[in-house]
């Protein structure tokens, strides 16, 4: 490839880069703009000699409201920012996960986002793959994808990873995908694998997310860090959420010797919140709910939490809520009910499936039942008689 070097205008620079870009059309029209990493592709692909921005940043800088932005197969190094009056974009993999996004050696920021959704409203990106360096030099990524202050943004099919094995050295990721200070947004689909402290975290009044459809494996190859302990879907500060078909699993892989995640999800779930049909997998807890502030009107209904720590706990209550056609087996406990102290609101367990347990099936906090347990199966209970044998 050759590289010409021409002097110009001011003026016909600029023309020629927007160009390069997408064209000129009327500053009313929605643009595709394609990036390549070789600078070159076509006008409805990445076949081609029209030259177009080698960087994803550079596309974004240059996009108007409702442009899509098409990122062609090749690695791309860089953090990406996207705010200002954006509204709307789009930012896509021409092929799904051959486009990747790739952490810089050296991260910019307190705590650096490889991307960053900053108050701009229905921002959609779909079927990227990023990636977190793990061997040295490279530094500790906190978030792959942060979104604040930013409504109905959609993150569809983005595929994120780790590259290389010390996952858990000091570089790799903490957190997949965070939400907070009143975002609002749809995560479907997407795979977050091993993270060092939380696959998809949603936290903050005022925030909310509809979760669905997403994998959450923590399938390290090494032990994990001390004193750092790892939960698949983190709720935090009462959020409203929608969380349903989601896989949550922790290892073991062929030969490794891998940490437990320590909760499949940890919830302090706001008003109208649902978690339904997820199913938990290997975790030391399997779905933990937190009191913080006055109690929701949530339900936690149809999960599946199973092959768990002999030592921990399936189902932990600390909150009020309904818990419905729950099963739960292969814990310590299957469900530990821990609410309605001092007059405090008490949780409504019913129709679940608690059998199948090391210890105890069925356990209300010191031996008294002070939630209200309805019809639940389990063959061992504290108090006796809070769930009933099955057939």
């Amino acid at each position: 490839m050759r590289t010409f070097r021409i002097a110009l205008s001011p003026l016909l620079g600029v023309a020629l880069g927007l160009t390069a870009l997408g064209g000129l059309p009327a500053a009313a029209s929605q643009r595709t703009l394609y990036v390549d990493d070789d600078g070159h592709a076509g006008r409805i692909g990445c076949d081609g000699t029209k030259p177009v921005a080698r960087r994803v940043q550079r596309a974004i800088r240059f996009a108007r409201p409702g442009d899509t932005i098409m990122v062609c197969p090749g690695t791309y190094t860089e953090q990406l920012t996207i705010t200002g009056d954006r509204e709307g974009l789009t930012v896509r993999a021409v092929d799904p996960w051959t486009a990747i996004i790739r952490t810089p050696r050296d991260l910019k920021g307190p705590s650096p986002s490889l991307i960053t959704i900053d108050s701009v409203d229905r921002v959609r990106l779909r079927s990227l793959r990023l990636e977190a360096h793990t061997v040295e030099p490279c530094d500790r990524l906190s978030h792959a994808v942060r979104v604040r202050h930013s409504r109905e943004t959609e993150l569809r099919s983005l595929r994120i990873a780790p590259r290389g094995l010390a996952t858990l050295g000091p570089c790799g990721y903490n957190t997949g995908i965070v939400v907070h200070r009143g975002a609002s947004a749809s995560l479907r689909h997407n795979r977050v694998q091993d993270f060092a402290l939380t696959g998809i975290w949603v936290y903050g009044g005022g925030t909310s997310a509809d979760v669905f459809h997403n994998s959450i494996r923590y399938f390290h190859a090494t032990e994990t860090i001390d004193g750092e302990y790892a939960t698949g879907i983190q709720v935090d500060y009462r959020p409203r959420v929608d969380i349903r078909d989601n896989v949550i699993r922790s290892g073991p892989g062929p030969g490794w010797t891998t940490p437990l995640l320590l909760d499949g999800m940890g919830l302090t779930l706001g008003d109208g919140s649902v978690v339904a049909g997820n199913r938990v997998q290997r975790t030391f807890y399997g779905i933990v709910t937190d009191v913080d502030g006055p109690p929701p009107r949530a339900v936690i209904r149809d999960n599946l939490i199973t092959e768990g720590s002999p030592d921990g706990v399936g189902l932990w209550i600390q909150e009020r809520a309904t818990y419905i056609r729950n099963r739960v087996s292969g814990y310590a406990v299957g469900a530990y009910a821990d609410t309605g102290h001092d007059g405090a609101p008490v949780a409504t367990l019913r129709d679940n499936d608690f059998r199948g347990n090391d210890i105890l099936d069925c356990n209300d906090a010191n031996g008294e039942a002070l939630s209200i347990w309805i019809d639940n199966l389990g063959d061992t209970s504290d108090p006796p008689g809070l769930c009933s044998p099955g057939p």
